[in-house]
C-alpha cells in the first residue's frame, strides 16, 4: 500500500505447475532464504533445481559465486526485466549506473560512458563491514557528460566487492535472448502467489508477533494456496476424466501433496 513499516522478508519456491515447494522467512534478507528454500526442493527431487529464476533482490555477488560452486544454472538481473531496457539496475535520479562502467581486467581499471578510465584508489569497508576497491577518474571535471553522471566534487567512484565479476558475468548471460525468454517466465508463476496471497487471502499485513510465529503464519498461508491449487487441479482431472477422450492436465498430484507437507517444515 506504499506506506513503509518494520517488515519480515518472505520467500517462496515455486514450481512451475503453480505449486510452492519452500518458504521462508527471514528477519531481513532476502538472500538468506536462498539456502533453505534449496534445501526444500531437494526434498522433494533429491537434486536442486534445474534454473532458479531469481528477482533482483537475490542479486548479490557472493550469493551468485556460491550457486556456481555448486554447480546450480541460475538467473538473476539486477533489474525489473519488465521490458527491454530494464535488465540492469538504473541508476538514480536518471545518471549513470555502476552496471553502466566496463571493468577492464587486464587493467585493473573502470571505462566509464565517456571512456575514460577510473583507476584503483584505495581499499575501504562499507557500513555492513564488507571490503571494497575504490577506483576514481580525474577526468570528470571537463567531462560534457558529468551531470549524467556525478556531482560529487571529487568525480565518479566505483566500489568494487568481491563477487562483483559474477553479477557481471550474469549480465552478459542475460544480454542473449534465449536467456531472457527462459527468464520471461518467472513473472506468471512466482508473482502469482504473492498476489493471490496478499488480495485474496488477505494478507497485507503479519497478525503475530516474534519470527517464529510469524513464519508459521506465513506456512499457514502457502499451505492454504497449495490446497486451492490441488482442489483446482483435481477438479480439472474429474472433468477430463469425464469425457471420453479427454487427457488429464498431466500434473502430478501427489506433488501438492508432498509441497503441503513442505511448506510447514521449515
Amino acid at each position: 500500500d506504499k506506506v513503509k513499516r518494520p517488515a519480515y522478508k518472505a520467500s517462496t519456491l515455486m514450481h512451475e505447475a503453480g505449486v510452492i515447494l519452500g518458504q521462508y522467512v527471514d528477519p531481513s534478507s532476502e538472500t538468506a532464504a536462498v539456502e533453505p528454500l534449496l534445501r526444500q526442493h531437494g526434498q522433494v527431487f533429491a537434486a536442486p533445481p534445474a534454473t532458479p529464476l531469481l528477482d533482483a533482490g537475490y542479486h548479490h555477488g557472493p550469493l551468485l559465486r556460491e550457486l556456481a560452486e555448486h554447480g546450480i544454472d541460475v538467473l538473476c538481473p539486477s533489474g525489473k526485466a519488465r521490458g527491454t531496457q530494464d535488465w540492469e539496475k538504473q541508476g538514480a535520479k536518471g545518471r549513470f549506473a555502476n552496471t553502466q562502467f566496463r571493468y577492464d581486467e587486464r587493467r585493473d581499471a573502470y571505462v566509464c560512458p565517456a571512456q575514460q578510465l577510473l583507476s584503483y584508489t584505495d581499499p575501504g569497508r562499507d557500513a555492513g563491514g564488507r571490503p571494497y576497491r575504490r577506483y576514481r577518474s580525474g577526468a570528470c571535471g571537463p567531462c560534457a557528460l558529468r551531470a549524467q553522471c556525478t556531482t560529487g566534487t571529487q568525480g565518479r567512484s566505483i566500489k568494487r566487492y568481491p563477487g562483483d565479476e559474477y553479477k557481471e558475468t550474469m549480465a552478459l548471460v542475460l544480454s542473449q535472448p534465449r536467456a531472457r525468454a527462459v527468464y520471461a517466465q518467472r513473472m506468471p508463476i512466482a508473482e502469482r502467489v504473492h498476489a493471490e496471497v496478499r488480495e485474496r487471502f488477505g494478507l497485507r499485513r503479519f497478525h503475530r508477533r516474534g519470527l517464529r510465529a510469524v513464519r508459521a503464519e506465513f506456512g499457514l498461508y502457502c499451505i492454504a494456496f497449495n490446497l486451492k491449487r490441488a482442489v483446482r487441479e483435481a477438479l480439472v482431472l474429474m472433468a477430463a476424466s469425464s469425457r471420453p477422450h479427454g487427457a488429464s492436465s498431466g500434473t502430478a498430484t501427489d506433488l501438492y501433496v508432498v509441497a503441503m507437507r513442505l511448506v510447514w517444515l521449515e
